[in-house]
């Protein structure tokens, strides 16, 4: 497996298609910040491109700092915010919706506290392996701490899907845990940038997940089922 510019920026493209696609089939209006996923994994990966052009060419080296910021303000603050209050506009089902009201909060938390550690432990991006690592140059000095940041962030960002009550998004759910498990077996150094790089590849799924030719047909088959 190889990640590059060109890699990055051919998702950026697919992505932003399918984002465009997504919008342009006219989800509801309780769908449509989930419908914008596409869209905003797209910007992701054209920093990500930027980021490599500015280690294969010299000449680029300024974009490397702040698209490296703008990356990990996607990656570390906007997704454990993004994703629960998705799937809160989302939900149907009192208690499930409660539920994800407090993930919401709690990926604010983690949101508000990754760009803390942004803006002040100076983080930095290098290759390796094909891949992009990002560090932060000032180690935390509470390693727990960090673990259970990460834990939270991991639960802010998968558990809202899994709690849905609209079954497709669950599908969803699912092949982002294993997008998961791949980067952090194989890419652990570099989980945020090939677990991002899964997720943007798969968010494609948000199209069929909305595409309201399917959801016509579905809701016919289950008048049906009722009749």
């Amino acid at each position: 497996m190889c990640f590059s510019a060109s890699a990055s920026f051919t998702a950026a493209t697919v992505i932003g298609g399918i984002g465009y696609a997504t919008l342009r089939s006219q989800p509801k209006p309780h769908q449509k910040v989930f419908a914008s996923i596409p869209f905003l994994f797209a910007v992701q990966q054209l920093c990500e491109g930027f980021i490599w052009l500015s280690f294969n060419h010299q000449e680029y080296f300024f974009f490397r700092a702040p698209f490296t910021l703008i990356f990990l303000i996607f990656a570390w603050s906007i997704w454990p915010i993004f994703l629960p209050w998705s799937m809160m506009a989302m939900e149907t089902d009192k208690n499930k919706k409660q539920v994800q009201w407090y993930l919401l909060l709690l990926g604010i938390v983690i949101g508000i506290s990754s760009l803390f550690s942004i803006a002040y432990r100076q983080p930095m991006a290098y290759v390796s392996n094909f891949h992009i690592d990002y560090i932060l140059l000032q180690a935390s000095t509470q390693p727990f701490l960090s673990d259970l940041h990460a834990l939270f962030y991991v639960i802010c960002t998968l558990l809202p899907m899994f709690l849905a009550s609209y079954k497709p998004v669950r599908a969803f759910a699912y092949i982002n845990l294993l997008a998961f498990i791949l980067a952090f077996v194989f890419f652990k150094q570099a989980l945020p940038s090939t677990w991002c790089f899964f997720a943007a590849i798969l968010s494609g799924v948000i199209y069929w997940i909305l595409n309201p030719k399917k959801n016509t047909n579905t809701d016919k088959h289950q008048s049906n089922l009722v009749e």
